[in-house]
């Protein structure tokens, strides 16, 4: 993708529409301009987000979906890197994406706080210590989630498969909550 090698402001219709083999005036048909071809990528990411982790979540224990989930998040991401390397700039162009991201970002809060919780009532977490840590938790998870790209750019060389890298990374997190039931079924996932 053009926009993950040379960025949003380094690509212009032109390039994109010669890289996708079609015309200038094609391409501008549909997409007048970058920003909204932006905002159909990101829809497009979260779309293909949801229903990666639709689909497993239905067929999988409460770690297993949750790694997953997390996995398959990081690897779309991955895919669509430009999106995170750029986001500030991106809210600022498009108050579409911001105000549906700050949605989204309340809709996964509550899918890994039910996940947590039920989690919890497998005995595959430890109870809270303190009101609101799972979701103080959450909060770092997504910190990191949206902030392991820009590591990544610095040391990607370091690592031949990074999203598995910074995946465990991410995911190691969790560690500390486990249970010994909890560590047993982590020990199985990859």
């Amino acid at each position: 993708m053009l926009f993950n090698s040379k960025g949003i402001e380094g690509t212009g219709l032109r390039q994109i529409a010669e890289h996708l083999n079609i015309s200038p005036g094609n391409l501008t048909y549909h997409f007048p301009n970058k920003h909204l071809l932006v905002e159909a990528l990101y829809f497009d990411l979260v779309k293909q987000m949801d229903g990666q982790i639709e689909s497993y979540a239905q067929a999988h224990g409460l770690l297993p979906q949750l790694y997953h989930a997390t996995r398959v998040s990081m690897e779309l991401f991955f895919d669509y890197r430009f999106l995170l390397r750029e986001m500030h700039m991106i809210f600022r162009e498009s108050t579409l994406v911001k105000s549906h991201y700050i949605e989204l970002q309340a809709k996964r809060k509550a899918q890994f706080l039910a996940i947590f919780e039920a989690m919890n009532g497998e005995g595959l977490l430890r109870p809270e210590y303190f009101k609101g840590e799972y979701a103080n938790l959450y909060e770092r998870m997504q910190i990191l989630g949206d902030g392991w790209l820009l590591a990544c750019d610095l040391f990607m060389e370091q690592h031949t498969r990074p999203v598995h890298y910074y995946h465990q990374l991410l995911f190691e997190t969790l560690f500390p909550y486990f249970t010994v039931k909890g560590r047993a079924v982590y020990e199985t996932l990859d």
